[in-house]
Formats: C-alpha cells, structure tokens, sequence
C-alpha cells in the first residue's frame, strides 16, 4: 500500500448518528436526567425503585444526593458526545460498570429482585463500551480521534 503524502486528504468519519455507540451514550445521559428529576422529586418512590426503600423520610436527602451525582453524569455524557468524544466516553461507559454492578450487589444484598435490572443496565454497559469503541476507531482511521 503506497504511504500517503502529508496533503492526500483523510477519509471521511461517518456521521456520529451512524453509530449505535452515540445511541446508546444519549440514553444513558437521557437515563441520567430522568433519574435526577425522579430523585429529586420524589425520592421515597426512586429508592424503591432502586430497590433500597427509605426506612424514614429523613433519608430522602442521600437519595437527593445521588440525584446530583445523576446530574453530573449526564451532563458530563452530554458535553463529550457534542464534543464527538468517543474515545473519552467508551472508557466512562466501562468504568460506570463499577456503579451498575455496586448497585446490584447493594440490592441483592437486601434481597431486592431489582438487582436483576442492575445487572441488566452492566449488560447495555458494556454493550455501549463496544459501540463506542467502535466510533473510536472509525474517528482514529480517519484521523480526528484522540
């Protein structure tokens, strides 16, 4: 294969839309958002569906804490996928495994059936890991990634 010279022009990367790795990091930042407003406005109902019930309402403050947390995540997801960052958000979606899979032992640990869905969600995880790095590498192929 002949080297190309520094002026031959890179090939183009698809459209981000054209991978299902930015799909899937825009559900998991719109799923970010939705859980900091339920968090927020009614934390009691969030914690059972996160199979950890509030034992007294004085505890809906650390549920409101996770929902800042919620919060940021999305917003940090939002800001790398404008930014076309897939290398950055392929790592962030492996690591977030940490979260969903705590979560699922925290609920089992308390007999919740929920942690089955925590489970689920490390499933789309990485799920979305290989999606992105999939994005990563047609980004790096055409010469605009990281």
């Amino acid at each position: 294969m002949p080297a190309t010279s520094p002026t031959s022009p890179t090939p183009p990367v698809a459209s981000r839309f054209a991978f299902a790795g930015f799909w899937l990091a825009s559900a998991m930042a719109t799923l970010m958002f939705v859980n900091a407003a339920r968090a927020w406005l009614d934390p009691s109902a969030f914690a059972i569906y996160m199979g950890l019930p509030l034992h007294s309402a004085a505890d809906a403050a650390w549920v409101q804490v996770y929902g800042l947390r919620a919060l940021f995540i999305g917003l940090t997801v939002s800001v790398l996928l404008l930014r076309e960052d897939a290398s950055t958000l392929k790592w962030l979606a492996g690591l977030a495994l940490v979260m969903s899979l705590g979560d699922a032992a925290l609920v089992h640990a308390r007999g919740g059936p929920e942690a089955l869905r925590h489970l689920a969600i490390s499933g789309v995880l990485i799920a979305a890991a290989v999606a992105l790095n999939r994005w990563d590498r047609a980004q790096h192929l055409a010469g605009r990634g990281a």
